[in-house]
């Protein structure tokens, strides 16, 4: 399992061993949310989009890394999380983790509470002066043309 808190970048482990000396050059690696082909986890995909890295080429072939850092974490990426790799060279081979738990803790920041208490005063500030303002032209206009004797409004019978 691994631990983190809203916004934390975290790293989902996945290594791998191969039965051989022979280096290989050819392979890849896969991540999924909750089961095996389940929402694949990259950096394209659905709401994971720009906050994933994933291993190089080189510490996938040579350090046998799957890993992928998951950046800006938050509640609702907690669940598990399962690699899949697959080796086509000289030798040949595929396998999958048993999967890594995810549990993300701490308050997620909600939308609305980013405005801040000074901008909702304001706003509240800028409406009631503006409907003062009218109100003030209206009757204005109002006594102006009642004491000319014009009406503006005529009510018909």
């Amino acid at each position: 399992m691994v631990n983190a808190t809203v916004g934390d970048s975290v790293t989902l482990e996945c290594n791998y061993t191969i039965n051989s000396s022979i280096n290989f050059t050819i392979g890849w690696y896969k991540w999924y949310r909750h089961l095996l082909h389940g929402d694949e986890v990259s950096n394209t995909t659905g709401d994971y989009k720009g906050r994933v890295s994933m291993a190089s080429p080189s510490d996938f072939t040579e350090k046998a890394s799957a890993n992928i850092i998951l950046h800006n974490v938050s509640i609702t990426d907690t669940g598990m999380y399962v690699c899949e790799i697959n080796i086509t060279d000289i030798i040949s081979g595929h396998g999958t983790g048993n999967g890594t738990f995810l549990n993300v803790t701490g308050e997620q920041k909600n939308v609305n509470e980013t405005i801040s208490v000074g901008t909702v005063y304001y706003v509240y500030f800028v409406c009631i002066t503006s409907g003062l303002l009218t109100l003030i032209t209206v009757v204005i206009v109002y006594k102006c043309h009642a004491k000319k004797g014009e009406y503006l409004f005529y009510v018909g019978l």
